[in-house]
């Protein structure tokens, strides 16, 4: 039987809010058809997109995005056995214990921003506050220095938060990132020891014997700002709109921070900052009803299957306490994102000093939030305001 066709196009500007088009996915079957970029076969369901998910020798990752986006961004788009090699590189500077050491750090650079806002009045709170906490924590991590945060910065805002003027501007910010972790990369001196940075850890490794490449270490920062930065302010900034609407939500955390842990998680499957990633069709295999070819283009959609009834009742609403909640914000399998712990963190963090310190923000909508489509998706300027003085 032949997929559903649907109309569906995962980089529309206006899929701002896509209840509709997810439920309209997922009513398809297991397997849908746009005719989008080429045409593409769509999985939308929650179990048929964590099975996916869970095929890499099926369902290849060297192709993550449709249109195809050519680029070495390993461990995201490897497959076995690179893969493993790549995620191993980076994985222990993000395990559990190494993320709650960063707490106090991550807690205090909120705690300064919000003191330095205006006692009263307005403020775009993702230039101000989101975008520049998760931003400061990753240049932390990987050893960029605190004098080079702001022209770093910079080219971040063109880069992941869509603040270029033109195409031209873009790729010289795009040039000069890559340039400065070159320079950055050269003059780096490995310390050891637990707390060293990112790059000084990846100038030590030796595997085999040999030394990392220069290319190498620096596809893999650039993998880890554009992967790690744009979607831990997108939920950020997606769970201060949320909030917004559901006051009543918002006053019981307010009442009991305890909320916050599994407020978290449910915020995170609500908004799924990256809302769905591109997969290739390793060789001809059936699956989910339906005969993939090699070669075919598959489009999962984290998105929708964090919406499915089957497995969340009542998925539009917003359950501060659901448990238990195995969303795939994300993602699952192998490629499950390396960073969740410390995205996690600063959700958590950023949404419970925000409700403590401006419990009466309101999103200003006359001024107009920011918003950007694309598989990693959601909202770059938000105005709010509010009225009494922040504590």
């Amino acid at each position: 039987m032949d997929p559903t066709a649907v109309d569906f196009d995962h980089l529309d500007p206006d899929l701002r809010d896509p209840t509709r088009a997810f439920c309209a996915l997922r009513a398809g079957g297991p397997v849908s058809r746009s005719a989008g970029h080429g045409g593409f076969s769509v999985v939308a369901g929650y179990s048929e997109v964590r099975a996916a998910a869970q095929e890499p020798d099926v369902f290849s990752s060297r192709s993550i995005s449709i249109p195809d986006s050519p680029g070495d961004f390993a461990p995201i788009n490897a497959d076995p056995p690179h893969h493993q090699a790549s995620r191993a590189l980076l994985a222990p500077h993000f395990s559990p214990r190494r993320v709650e050491q960063r707490e106090a750090s991550i807690r205090a650079r909120v705690t300064e921003l919000i003191d330095a806002l205006p006692a009263v009045g307005a403020c775009d709170i993702s230039r101000s506050l989101t975008r520049v906490v998760v931003s400061r924590t990753l240049f932390d991590l990987i050893g960029i220095p605190v004098s080079d945060w702001p022209r770093v910065a910079a080219w971040i805002d063109v880069l992941i938060f869509a603040e270029a003027t033109s195409y031209a501007e873009g790729r010289e910010a795009a040039e000069a990132l890559q340039r400065y972790l070159y320079d950055l990369l050269r003059s780096s001196v490995p310390a050891g020891g637990e707390a060293e940075p990112l790059i000084g850890s990846l100038v030590r490794t030796r595997v085999e014997g040999r030394a990392l490449g220069a290319d190498t270490i620096v596809n893999l920062m650039i993998t880890l700002l554009y992967g790690a930065i744009g979607p831990s302010a997108f939920a950020a900034n997606g769970a201060l709109v949320l909030l917004d609407q559901d006051r009543e939500a918002r006053r019981r955390l307010i009442a009991d921070p305890g909320l916050l842990g599994t407020a978290t998680e449910e915020l995170l499957r609500l908004i799924s900052p990256v809302r769905s990633i591109g997969r290739v069709v390793a060789r001809p295999e059936p699956r989910f009803g339906h005969d993939f070819g090699a070669g075919e283009q598959l489009l999962l959609v984290w998105g929708a299957a964090n919406r499915d009834p089957v497995e969340f009742p009542e998925p539009d609403r917003f359950v501060p306490d659901r448990t238990p909640n195995r969303h795939v914000a994300f993602g699952a399998g192998i490629h499950r994102c390396l960073g969740a712990h410390l995205a996690r963190l600063e959700l958590r963090v950023i949404i419970g000093e925000v409700l403590r310190r401006i419990p009466d923000y309101r999103v200003d909508h006359a001024a107009g939030a920011g918003w950007q489509a694309g598989h990693m998706c959601g909202i770059n300027r938000l105005p709010i305001t509010y009225p009494t003085p922040r504590a």
